[in-house]
């Protein structure tokens, strides 16, 4: 696949994760003022919503995900940059509480539905079809789309920082409109891609000899959602609120700090899969799990307790595991399920499961706030990871079979 077909691909991977750190990052300082009722309890309304819209994801990965297993990947990679793109802009220019009231609130659930409907079909589709491309090397090119996911984030913590500093409040309405009209105009672009060479209309499996066959897979595939999802949103995503609140830096400091802490997690994670045989796949992901076991617990409570260096540590810790995670899981979710099911088991399967980390950022906040448990979400993290390791310990099966497995369903 030619070099600008590929970034394409990634591009839409890189809006999307865009668009979701800059709801995500500026979730304290916009959107709990902008589409909320001031209150104490803004915030963790703020990430509530953001809980309940992630709930759509699920429905996204069995409508696009079906669609790119029966029809192919192409058509679906294209409607999901569209339907991402036209959310976008309709946040853009969504009226806020201090005009419509309620409404407002309403309707910012409905568009981050649509963005999870988008967000659902896209990620993990243009994942599986990117690594079906690059047989040779999908280790790297795993690590590439989950790379460009980090990379996304990091710039949307950068606007998010960028914006503080602006006293013209509608500027993120601005950067809102860019992404979702740049998002519109890479949908058009898709059009040149050419077919998964492993897709093939014919189904040869039911769906029940598919869970007799691969319920480890989709054991897998779970435990590896509720592991990433957990530690990306708590030990990055809630870190800068919890950080801000904590005083331990300014809150312009602390989103550069969140965002250099993705930028790093990319930077990580590329040679990292450059270096590794794609045999070493899971080895990676579980000393991943034992880093951030051991980093978020630490992040959390030096922070607490503003000690600058044992944080600075916890977010090294953290971006070590994150580049571990981004080198790794995507290969071994494409390992997991055979070509005619993959798209649409990947999407469903990870969708429901990481929902878990989307829900761990309005309990978090509650936690805090009301109960003062400061050690919550590193505990969370750390359950998780636990949670998942010994998951995927019990369930995965050796390399060599998942591959036979999957080349012979």
């Amino acid at each position: 696949m030619k070099r600008s077909i590929v970034l394409v691909v990634l591009a839409v991977n890189f809006l999307e994760w865009l668009e979701f750190g800059l709801y995500l990052y500026m979730a304290k300082t916009v959107f709990a003022h902008v589409f909320f009722p001031e209150s104490d309890n803004s915030l963790m309304l703020t990430f509530a919503l953001f809980a309940a819209a992630y709930l759509a994801r699920p429905i996204g990965g069995w409508i696009f995900g079906r669609a790119a297993d029966l029809n192919g990947r192409r058509k679906p990679m294209m409607f999901t940059a569209g339907l991402m793109g036209a959310a976008t802009l309709g946040i853009c220019i969504l009226p806020g509480y201090e005009q419509i009231g309620v409404l407002a609130t309403w309707l910012l659930l409905l568009l981050r539905i649509l963005q999870g409907l988008a967000l659902g079909g896209e990620v993990n589709t243009s994942a599986m079809f990117m690594i079906e491309h690059h047989a040779k090397s999908p280790l790297y090119t795993g690590s590439l789309v989950a790379a460009f996911g980090a990379l996304g984030m990091f710039v949307g913590g950068v606007l998010a920082a960028l914006i503080q500093y602006s006293d013209f409040n509608q500027l993120w309405r601005i950067i809102f409109a860019c992404v979702g009209l740049v998002s519109l105009f890479v949908c058009k672009l898709r059009k040149q891609l050419s077919e998964s060479p492993e897709f093939n209309t014919r189904q040869t499996i039911t769906v029940t000899e598919l869970w007799q066959t691969h319920w480890r897979g989709m054991a897998n595939i779970a435990a590896t959602g509720v592991f990433v999802s957990t530690t990306v949103y708590l030990c990055n995503i809630f870190w800068l609120a919890f950080a801000t609140q904590q005083h331990i830096w300014t809150s312009r400091q602390c989103a550069w700090v969140a965002a250099f802490a993705q930028l790093g997690s990319a930077l990580f994670a590329i040679p990292i899969a450059r270096l590794s045989k794609k045999e070493n796949a899971l080895k990676l992901l579980n000393w991943s799990m034992a880093v951030i076991a051991v980093s978020a617990p630490c992040l959390f409570y030096f922070t607490y307790h503003q000690v600058v260096t044992g944080t600075l540590l916890g977010l090294l810790g953290y971006m070590l595991a994150s580049g571990l995670l981004c080198a790794s899981f995507y290969y071994f979710l494409y390992l997991q399920l055979p070509a005619q099911f993959r798209c649409r088991g990947v999407s469903i399967i990870w969708a429901l499961s990481a929902s878990t980390g989307a829900l761990a950022l309005p309990l978090a906040q509650q936690a805090i706030s009301v109960k003062e448990l400061y050690w919550v979400p590193g505990a969370m993290v750390s359950i998780a990871a636990l949670f998942s390791f010994i998951t995927i310990k019990l369930t995965t099966f050796k390399q060599h079979s998942t591959i036979n497995d999957v080349r012979t369903a």
